[in-house]
């Protein structure tokens, strides 16, 4: 199962602290995974769509899926409702970037190439 935009992180708000408890606990299944997307509409109304405002959800979801298991999406075209394509990227690679190249490389691309079975990707 893939936890598709992280299970809506409520950032910001009090119930902050039950959704991160119940991530760990779908994390606990070695079958799940995780998505970082759509993040941008997770952040409440006064929050800017940057990195920092992000990271109470990117740890939670690192310390309870290891980059093994977490995947890049950009959600388009949806996301384009609160920024560019290229602006979500920027974001979430500038989170993405602070990990290892191995890990980087998980996030990017293999770790969906895994979840979904992906073998071959055609050009």
């Amino acid at each position: 199962m893939v936890l598709n935009h992280l299970g809506r992180p409520p950032l910001g708000a009090a119930d902050f602290l039950e959704w991160r408890a119940a991530i760990a606990k779908f994390a606990l299944f070695d079958s799940t995974y995780a998505k970082i997307s759509g993040l941008a509409g997770c952040l409440a109304p006064d929050q800017e769509f940057r990195a920092d405002n992000l990271r109470p959800a990117w740890e939670a979801a690192l310390e309870s899926f290891g980059p093994q298991r977490i995947m890049f999406g950009g959600d388009w075209p949806v996301s384009t409702r609160f920024a560019s394509y290229q602006r979500t990227v920027d974001v979430l690679g500038a989170l993405i970037d602070e990990l290892t190249e191995d890990e980087r490389a998980l996030v990017w691309g293999e770790t969906a190439r895994r979840a979904y079975r992906v073998t071959q990707v055609r050009a």
